[in-house]
This record gives structure tokens, sequence and C-alpha cells, in this order.
């Protein structure tokens, strides 16, 4: 097998390196020894056959290793440093590339799908090279694909249509493309595969002679024109055949291209002399002419198509191409790849493939996988339409696309400003289909309402589709927020307070930060979408106002605890132990009745709250001086309104169960609400007076959904209740006074649960059987008095049907909360990500990334000066993961004594060295387990530590400092340096495996002022921030946003948080002005500025200085630059300084 494959890539490149190619071979058979194929074959046929595929298609040597060793790292012991060591780093990177496409696991094969497509074309934009051995290796698998199961030969051949095929194609592999395809339709529609395989093999013979005859003809005709060229027969693809019967509606004989001629020459104008040759010959079908050399597709194909009618009257097809065009139609990339020693790979080609930086781009707008895979099968496997931009652009979009889809693939903003479209100069609707060869103009207006809700309609590619759905969500955040502020202020107003004393800023902050919004606005809009209940803010509310307005709690204890009475109790039939004329009211938490074991509750202005005194509420009271004895009067005529939650069944007659049960209980109904659950329950809020808690007892018993059915210890019924004549349709009066041993002789039921439970003396359900016929689950539980004697048997009784109802509706609101849960989590994540304030495209795409990669627990380096907020970043890539329910864990290398560094990462034992606690300690790895943990200067660690920590990172297990035991840690790693860690490896100051191990996914974070855009919305953001933190309103001048745009800022976002709070505490009056921007900043901007102001100044004032004398003219120069500085708010001490001169001069000048 060596001997073949070597001498296969011998014949394109002689300068193939035999020796290192040999040693793969043998290294990756001694690898996979022992390991077998489910056919039975030795594993080691597959990575040979995958070498064999990828020297077909002419690929480089370190391409055709990486192939031999693609599944070494996943299925052997052998690491990525071992590899590395061995091969090199270029080798081992391509082999890691793949290998990292098959680790994750996932919790549906739709999102596993589409995770696998998102890091495909992660691993394409690093080295195309990467998606070439995985395709390679998708179709040496498909090819052997019989000897796997039905089910997974489906899932395959689907897979490989619907992704790798159309990857194939992206990449102008047409040859792969076709086995792919074929393949894939053999295991997919076995019967249409081998029906159409028959149709064409009859057909051969025939149409072979036509080829031939044609062939023949053309042949002359070049030699007559002296034209050199190859010419033969095309085959078809048994795919592209069944796609034109089965998805176009064509019988087998309409499909003309099942006789084609391809004929290759040498340039491109003898493809046009050779065209013009054949159109000499045959009559073409005008419709059918494509010419791809003109304008090529994206995957870089390019042929003259067209199909013509014989003199015979049979219909033919005919490509035409130079020799390098079909190399690149038939190997696509991997014909561009250079091989060839010394030769740089940054060739042309590269710039050619815009739909793969399109499909990155794209795919990290989309968050769905679903919407993800689905928008690839729609927009990368349909057919395609090209068009032309006014300045003659190509843009290939998918057939049936509309000028909308055509404005959002040139760019999202002229997509959300398009207002109309012409076509070939005319203007035409936005639903107009758009044809080969059209010149699309989009007319935009930048005062335009955005895009319309109809043109989801009307779009036909789904990255159109998704743009669109993205501005109306942020759009609709806007009117969330106005929802939110209305319905709260509503509420406000309906409970009687006034706006102003209780809507205040202050305290609504306080409130959105508890609830985990970073602004008031996020906390509107979340009340408008519906995300937060204003229960959750209106009690908080209500705290504020009580301790702003009402009396210390210390004031109202000593002046509770001062007053004494004769009088014992109040009108609420409560006695407050010493004390008279005191409002007593009862707690919500927990509805104290006669009955319960009482206590009282000093409030702030609302008097004595009573509690049961085993209420959660008072258990958890830290000031146990603001607890009072309390205790119920002996008056049996007060009643207590006490509100009861029926939960039911949402059925027909739920409502006038409840109203039949109140009645019967002789209780006054005081109010009653009702409503729907989201569960497809029916709830029932009543509010009823009682006189003490036994009363509330019959009423919850009668109200219960279950049937309840008590009998005395000799098992003589005694009591029921109106669910148990629900359930078992028997009336209460056939049943009251009877023994259950009389009722079971009688038929009434087959046995009963009370007989049992009386028997056995314990709790026992049974399956009973009523007269009806219907069954019923009882369960009979005994009650003991303190001579261990039954006295009661409590049944509690169950309608089976219900039960398997009760049972389904549940599967079913499990499922809607997980639905629920996971939408809330979505929102969540939005929310975080909009607290990182950017505008640039740059940082936007590195936030999708950083949402893309969070939740999967890669490593990561976080790269930037100091003060980008890297430390922010790893936070939110924390809140994100899956690991946000735990704490996130933090250290700064660069801050820590060289003596201190371990024992903080990994802890000590007690007595490890002197000075050590005596009970131990644990590090941070110990601390983190299940966490994230963030390494901000990992760069400042020595080499001794860097050796540990990738110990750490490649085992999950480390030793505490003077430990003997490993301890087991499962930490997701986050790393920062603003050193560059390649250039400190070169030195030999930083571990170049440790780097690999912890640059899995590489983010760089972009300095300020390379996002200039995003400094005035800093500098808003933090000033209102300082603004709320000091009670203030100030607000930034002009020509201070204006200055400190051209400042550099060295400190970065951190450096514009000290500079505006610096302002806001300096500044005297409530604008901030230059004077008040520190001198180490002036120094460096405002002597820039005002020179060139200056400058102008003298150049528009020339001609007037020019007629006077010379010192007239510096006289009038002094005058216009102090008066044009004082003008532009500077005070003269600021003046005389930039101009170095006297006070007194600038003001004897000014006064002039």
């Amino acid at each position: 097998m060596l001997d073949e494959l070597l001498s296969k890539i011998k014949s394109y490149n002689p300068n193939t390196d035999v020796e290192k190619i040999t040693k793969a071979y043998n290294f990756t058979k001694e690898c996979h020894e022992g390991q077998f194929r489910n056919s039975g074959e030795p594993y080691f046929i597959h990575p040979v056959a995958v070498a064999n595929i990828l020297a077909d298609l002419y690929m480089d040597d370190a391409t055709i290793i990486a192939g031999l060793m693609h599944d070494i790292l996943e299925d052997t012991e052998v690491t990525f440093e071992e590899m590395s060591g061995m091969f090199g780093e270029e080798i081992a990177n391509l082999v890691d590339g793949v290998t990292k496409l098959k680790k994750i696991k996932y919790q549906s094969k739709q999102e596993s799908q589409a995770d696998n497509l998102r890091k495909m074309l992660l691993a394409m934009n690093s080295d195309i090279r990467v998606i070439i051995i995985k395709i390679a290796d998708r179709l040496h698998n498909i090819r052997t694909l019989e000897y796997m199961k039905k089910a997974k030969q489906l899932e395959k051949a689907k897979e490989t249509l619907e992704i790798y095929a159309p990857l194939a194609y992206r990449l102008g592999m047409s040859n792969v493309k076709w086995e792919l395809e074929d393949l894939s339709l053999r295991y997919l529609e076995p019967e249409i595969y081998y029906d159409l395989a028959e149709r064409v093999k009859k057909k051969r013979s025939e149409r072979e002679k036509i080829i031939n005859d044609i062939i023949e003809e053309i042949s002359i005709s070049l030699k007559e024109h002296n034209i050199q060229g190859e010419i033969s027969g095309r085959p078809k693809s048994l795919y592209s055949i069944y796609k034109k019967m089965y998805k176009q509606n064509k019988s087998f004989d309409e499909i003309f291209d099942l006789t084609a001629i391809r004929i290759i020459v040498p340039t491109i104008s003898d493809c046009y002399a050779v065209l013009g040759i054949v159109h000499s010959k045959w009559k073409p079908i005008p419709s059918r002419f494509k010419d791809y050399i003109a304008v090529p597709k994206p995957n870089l194909y390019q042929s003259l198509h067209n199909t013509l009618i014989s003199t015979s009257g049979d219909v033919f097809e005919v490509q035409i191409r130079t020799f390098e065009m079909h190399r690149t139609a038939e190997y696509g990339i991997a014909a561009h790849w250079k091989y060839k020693a010394g030769v740089d790979r940054s060739t042309s080609f590269d710039d050619k493939l815009t739909w793969l930086r399109q499909l990155m781009d794209w795919q990290r707008e989309v968050n769905d996988s679903r919407e993800f895979i689905t928008s690839f099968k729609e927009d990368f496997v349909s057919d395609e339409v090209f068009v032309f931009s006014p300045k003659g652009d190509v843009i290939n979009l998918i057939a049936g696309a509309t000028p909308i889809d055509f404005a959002y693939k040139v760019h999202t903003a002229v997509g959300n400003n398009c207002v109309g479209a012409k076509v070939d100069g005319r203007i035409v609707p936005l639903n107009y289909k758009l044809k080969n060869g059209n010149i699309v103009e989009i007319l935009t207006n930048p005062n335009s309402s955005g895009p319309s809700k109809d043109w989801l309609k009307i779009v036909k590619s789904s990255q159109a589709r998704t743009k669109i759905k993205q501005w109306f969500k942020k759009e609709n955040k806007a009117l969330n927020i106005v929802q939110g502020r209305d319905m709260l202020e509503k509420e406000i107003r309906r409970l009687g307070f006034t706006y102003s004393k209780i809507l205040k800023e202050d305290w609504l902050l306080q409130i959105a930060k508890k609830l985990s919004f970073n602004t008031i606005d996020e906390m509107y809009a979340a009340i408008g979408f519906g995300s937060i209940n204003l229960k959750q803010i209106i009690p908080r509310l209500k705290e504020f106002y009580s301790d702003y307005y009402q009396e210390s709690a210390d004031d109202i204890i000593n002046r509770v605890k001062s007053e004494k009475s004769g009088s014992k109790y109040n009108s609420k039939g409560v006695i407050v132990k010493g004390i008279d004329n005191i409002e007593v009211s009862f707690a919500k938490c927990c509805n104290p009745l006669p009955g319960d074991e009482i206590i009282g509750y000093i409030t702030k202005g609302r008097g004595i709250s009573v509690h049961n005194c085993d209420c959660a509420n008072i258990k958890n009271v830290t000031n146990r001086d603001r607890l009072i004895a309390v205790e119920w009067t002996n008056s049996k005529n007060l009643f207590y309104k006490v509100e009861v939650a029926i939960i039911s069944l949402d059925q027909v007659g739920a409502l006038a169960d409840v109203a039949h049960i109140i009645s019967e209980s002789k209780l006054n109904l005081v109010g009653i609400t009702a409503k729907t659950g989201k569960d497809k329950t029916f709830i029932t809020n009543i509010i009823v007076e009682i006189k003490n808690i036994d009363e509330l007892f019959k009423l919850i018993v009668e109200s219960s959904y279950d049937g309840i059915y008590v009998t005395d210890g000799n098992a003589n019924t005694i009591f029921l209740n109106q669910s148990y004549e629900n359930i078992t349709g028997i009336n209460k009066k056939d049943l009251i006074g009877k023994n259950m041993k009389t009722l079971v002789k009688n038929g009434v039921f087959n046995e009963s649960s009370s007989l049992v439970a009386i028997k056995e003396r314990k709790k026992v359900t049974i399956n009973q059987k009523l007269k009806s016929g219907k069954n019923i689950l009882v369960t009979g539980t005994p009650v003991f008095d303190e001579n261990n004697n039954i006295i009661y048997v409590v049944t509690n009784v169950r309608d089976m049907k219900e039960l398997e109802k009760l049972e389904k509706e549940l599967f079913e609101a499990k499922e809607l909360t997980e639905k629920y849960k996971k939408e809330i989590e979505k929102i969540k994540r939005d929310i975080y990500n909009e607290n990182f304030i950017t505008s640039n495209i740059k940082m936007e795409k590195i936030l999708q990334l950083i949402k893309d990669s969070a939740r999967f627990d890669t490593s990561i380096l976080l790269q930037g000066e100091t003060g980008t907020g890297k430390t922010f970043l790893a936070k939110m890539i924390h809140e994100l993961s899956n690991r946000n329910k735990n704490e996130f864990f933090e250290i700064n290398c660069s801050s820590l004594p060289e003596g201190l560094v371990e024992s903080e990462l990994f802890g000590y034992e007690k007595g490890a060295f002197t000075g050590a606690l005596a009970s131990g300690k644990k590090g941070v790895f110990e601390l983190a387990n299940n966490s994230t943990l963030f390494l901000d200067e990992i760069s400042e660690l020595s080499l001794e530590t860097q050796a540990k920590l990738l110990k750490v990172l490649e085992t999950g297990k480390f030793l505490r400092i003077g430990g003997e035991k490993f301890i087991t840690t499962n930490v997701r790693i986050i790393t920062a340096s603003n050193a560059n860690i390649e250039e400190l490896i070169k030195q030999g100051k930083f571990r170049k495996d440790l780097f690999y191990r912890i640059n899995v996914i590489n983010i760089t974070i972009l300095p300020i002022r390379e996002r200039k855009e995003d400094i005035s919305p800093l500098m808003i953001k933090f000033l209102k921030f300082y603004n709320q933190k000091y009670n203030l309103d100030k607000k930034i001048s002009e020509e201070v946003f204006e200055l400190l745009q051209d400042y550099k800022w060295p400190g970065n976002i951190r450096e514009i948080r000290n500079l505006i709070e610096h302002m806001v505490v300096v500044s005297k009056d409530e604008e901030i002005t230059m004077e008040n921007i520190p001198s180490h900043i002036t120094n460096k901007l405002i002597k820039k500025n005002e020179i060139s102001k200056m400058e102008l100044l003298c150049t528009c004032c020339f001609q007037i200085y020019a007629k006077m004398g010379l010192k007239d003219a510096t006289e009038q120069f002094q005058k216009d630059v102090i008066n044009y500085l004082m003008e532009k708010g500077y005070s003269k001490s600021k003046v005389a300084k930039m101009l170095n001169v006297n006070p007194s001069t600038v003001t004897r000048k000014f006064q002039k």
C-alpha cells in the first residue's frame, strides 16, 4: 500500500519527502495496531485510503501525512506535543483541526450538526486543508457505509448530502461532490438509484455513438483552425439526473445533458474560437448558454456551457474550458494548493473565497441551531442566480432572490435603508425575482423607517431574513422600555402613591441591580417584555418609601414598649401584652388564625404585625427586641378574613363547583377571583370569613380535588367530602353511618382500604372497583391515639383516568417549562452582551465569537493592552457558559509574589511550611471546581509554575503543597495577557506547549484608539454612572467631546472611566468644560488643536493684516487670538498659560 501511495504522489510531485511520508505511514500503522473497522478489516486501511484520496487531489505532503494520521489524536494515546515533536507543528495543527470537529457532545442531533458545521467553518478559515482532509475522510467512510446499521447509513448519507457535498461543491471539488451525492442517493433512495443506473446503462450504447460522431466532427474542425485540444464525453452523475427528474418534474428523456461533450484547449481565446466553430455547425438553444468564464462561480469554476441540437435532432451539451480551468473544476481549491517547497501559499485564490467569509460572518449572527442548519441548506445547496451591481461587481444569490436579498447581501445598512430598486435601469417592485445578468441598483434613504415585516414573506435568503428579524428585535427593545415604564406607573397610580415620592431614580436603580439589571431601562424593558412581574418591584418600592418617610425602628420600639395600659385586647381579637391602642395587623406571609401559636413583630409605621410562631420570617429576625408577646382573646363573635387558593383542572363547571362548596360550608364569601393557568389549570382565589381554624380545615377538605373518606376505628363511615361523591358517583346519604364490611358485602365496592389499614395497622394503597365498574385508587391512613389505638382511618381517593390525564398534562407542562427556561436564558445572554458598549464592526465580531464559544469548555486566551476590558469579557464568558451558577474565580498572576503563587493556585496541607495555617488551605483550582478560573497576566508566571499549570490542564489533577493525594478538578480556564506571548516563547520565557493548551481560541481586544466610534458612548455611560453614584446631574460640553476624540487613550477604557470620574468630581458647574480636563491630557491635545485653528484664523485674516503696518497688525493679531480663546470658554489664567504671557496682559488686551 505504501508503494502505491508514494508512486501516486511522485507522479505530480517528484520532490516529495519520501522518508517523512514513510515514517508517518509506519507510525500510523503502529498506533492503530489491534483496532478494527465494522467490516472486520484492520482500521489502518481507512487512514491509508484517506491519504490516497488526498493524493488523487494532488495535495501537498503535509496534508497527505495529516490525512494518514487524522485519527491518531482522537483514537490513541498519542498527544499533540508528541506528534508536533515528531512531524512538526504544521502537521500536528492539521490533525488537531480535524480532531476538534469530532470531540464535542450535544443535546440534540440538530445542535450537533449545526455546531459541527460552525466548527468546520472556523477550521476552514484558519487552514482550508483541514476541511479537505475531513471531506476525504467522509468520502472513504461513505464508500464503506454498507457495513453500518441501516439507521446509521441513513443518518450519514443524509448528513453527507446536506453538508459535505455542498461544501465540496463550494470548494470546487466536483469529482468528489458527484461521488458523495451518488453514494448518498444509493442509501437514501436505493430503488430510485438502481432504476436510474439501469436506465443510463440501457441508453449508453446509443449515447456513445452520438458522442463519437460529434467528437470526430469537432476534431476535424479544430485541426482545420490549428487549435490544439482534448475532446471527450462527459459523464452525468446519477444524483444530478435524480434532481432534475424528481425535483423539477422532468422525464428521463427531457434531460439534455445526458449526452455531453467536453473540449479542453490551451487559452481563453481558444475557448471562444471553439464556441464559434460549434455554433457554426449546430443550432444552439439560446436560453441554455452560460458564460462562466466571464462570470465565474464563487467556487472558482470557469467554463462555457451551451446546449445544441444536432442535425439528427438529438440534444447535447458542450462544455469548453482551458486546461487550468479543468484542473480547478475537477479538484477545486486543492488544484490551487502549492505543494512545492519554498512557494508562498497566500495565492490569489484566497481572495476569491468571498462566500466563505460571508458564511463566517453570517454564522456568528445566527444563534439558533435549527435556524442556522436550515438556512445553510437553503442558501448554500439551492440553485443560484448571478447579478451585477452598478459598478460591475458580480453578486451571487439564491434562485428566486429579490432586490431585498441583494441589498442585504451588499450590506446590512443598505438593506435596512432600502426604499426601492432599479433592475436594468427600470424601477421594479421589491418582490421582483432577479434573473441572471440583471444589473441591480438599490435606492436608499437614510431617514427610512427601516424594513417592513412584510419583507419576511418576500425575501428568499435566510441571511436577509435573519437580519430583518434582528432589526425588529432591536427596535422592539425601545418599545418594551416604554411599555414597562407605563405599566409600573399605572400600578403606582392604582395603589394611590405619588410618582415623585415613590419612583425615585436611586430606589429604582437599587431594585434593578438586585434583579440583575445594569440600568433602569433594562428593568423597564424586562417588565414590558414580560420576563419580570411588577410584584417583584412594588414591595421593594414600598419598603424604600416606608423607610424614607416613617419613623425609625428604634423610635417605634421605644415608643411601643414605653406605653402601658390596663386594657388587654383590641378589635382584632389579639391581646398585645401590656399595651393598648396599638394598630394590629395579620402577616400575609403566614396568615395566622385562632388556634395557632402567635407572636408580634414591631413594624416601621404599621404597628404590630402578628405572625405564626413557626413563620420563616420570624425565625430569620436578627433584632429580637422587635418581637413582642401576643395571644388570642376568648371572643366568639369575631370573624377573620382568610384567602384560600383552589387549583383544579380547567374544565366546564369548575367555578360552579367551588361556589357550591362555599355554599355548603355556610361561610360568608367576601371576595372571589378566578383565572386560567398556563398549565391547563383553573385557579380560584376566595376570601371568606371564619371564626377559627377548624372552619378553615373543613373548607379545605371540602375544596380538595381528591376525594376524602373518613371512618372511625371500627370502620364506620363518619365523613366524606364533595369530591368523593363526584369521583365515585355515590351519594353521601348512602354511606354516612354505614360500616365498611356491610358496604363491601352489599357490593358497593369490592374491598375497603379502611378495613385493610385497621387489620395491618399501617398505611395501605389499593385499586378499588366500584359497583358501577369504575376503578379508583384509594390510600387509607390510620390515625392513632396516645394509647396506640386506631381512632380514625382517613382515605384519599383518586380517579385513575384523571391520574393518567394529569400525568400527560404534567409531561406537557414540563416540556413547556424547559422551553421557557431556554428562552429566558437566551434573553439573559442578549442583555449581558448589551452591557459591553461598542459600535466597532471588529469588536462586534469578537463579541459574537465570545457568545458562540462561551458554552463550550474550551480554553480561551484574551490578549490586548491594559484597560481594554479583558476581565469584563472573562466574566461575560463565564456568565454565558453552563457554569454560570457557580462563582467566578480570578487571579492576577503579576500581583502574587513568586513564593505564594503555587499555594494560591494549588493550596497546601497543614504544616506544609513555616507560617502555614494549621488547617491547611484550598487553592483556587480546588475552589473553582465545576466553575471558571481566570488567570490574568499569565505571562508573568515562572517557567516552573507554568510546567505545573500545564500538568493540571492535561490531567485535571494536582497535588497540594505538602500533599500526597491527587485532587481532581473540573475547571474551565480563561487566560489573559497584555504581553506578546509568542515573542516570549522565542526568548525562552514562556512554554510553547502551555501556549497551545491555553490558545485554543484567541481573542485580541482592540485598544480604544482603534475604535474611536466607542469613545463618546463610553464617556456617556461613565458620566451617567458617576452622576447616579454621587447624585449629580453633570453634562459634558461639545468642546470636551470633540477634543477627547483625538486623544490616544493609552489607558484605554479604564482611563476613560477614571477621567470621567475626575471631571465629575472637580467640576464646580453643571457643565464639564475643558478647564476640568487634567493638564497631562490638555498639554498633549490643546496645543495641537488650537494651533491648527489659529493657523486657520491667520489665513482668514491675512488680507486684513496685509493692509496694516507691522505694529498695528501685530497688535490686532494678539487681540484676535486672545478674543478667540476667551470666547471658547477659557479663563484668563488658562489663556495666559497657553500663550505664555502674564494674566494682566490678557486682561489689558481683551479689554481693548
